[in-house]
């Protein structure tokens, strides 16, 4: 007889749903700026994830773990999730959550005034935000782009990126990045 619990498919689907609740929460307290909250929000939908085996779950909650260690400046335990979520939903096929820990992985690389790798980051996190038709994100890695190449003085190039999101932002009526690309 097995001492090993196996958790049988309504289970598993009711622990998949409280992995995303607890997420969601963990979501919420991100936006709040209650960022320890989130942490263990986010770390208990991970212990429900690996529980499963779920690798897009677990992607999906380890990056945003590291959003919430970014945030509180803890850079390294950042890019510790960050990795983790990228290899993770590199093996689920998750593109949108690779793109996503790619982007997190700039504004990291940013923080750190490593400029050539955060446009790095950025440029691989737009070529899958155009393979995966999403232009919300190809918009924001645009402006991205752009401040860092505003930063190393590469002007021209860096306006060029901002007209690029600017004119994203105005075909899809996203009158928030807009503004801020216009103010930029």
């Amino acid at each position: 007889m097995s001492t090993s619990h196996r958790v049988e498919p309504a289970e598993s689907e009711h622990r998949q749903n409280e992995a995303n609740h607890l997420g969601n929460l963990g979501n919420v307290h991100l936006q709040l700026g209650a960022y320890q909250e989130a942490i263990q929000h986010h770390e208990a939908a991970i212990c429900i994830g690996r529980e499963l085996g779920d690798r897009q779950t677990l992607a999906h909650h380890i990056g945003n773990l590291g959003v919430a260690h970014f945030e509180l400046g803890h850079h390294d335990d950042a890019e510790r999730c960050c990795r983790e979520a990228l290899q993770l939903a590199r093996e689920a096929h998750d593109r949108r959550v690779e793109a996503k820990q790619l982007w997190s992985l700039g504004n990291l690389a940013l923080a750190k005034n490593q400029l050539d790798s955060a446009l790095t980051h950025y440029q691989e996190a737009l070529e899958i935000m155009r393979a995966i038709s999403y232009p919300q994100g190809e918009s924001t890695q645009l402006g991205n782009m752009a401040l860092v190449l505003r930063k190393q003085g590469e002007f021209t190039e860096a306006r060029e990126h901002y007209q690029q999101a600017l004119d994203i932002s105005r075909r899809l009526g996203d009158q928030q990045n807009e503004a801020i690309w216009l103010a930029e």
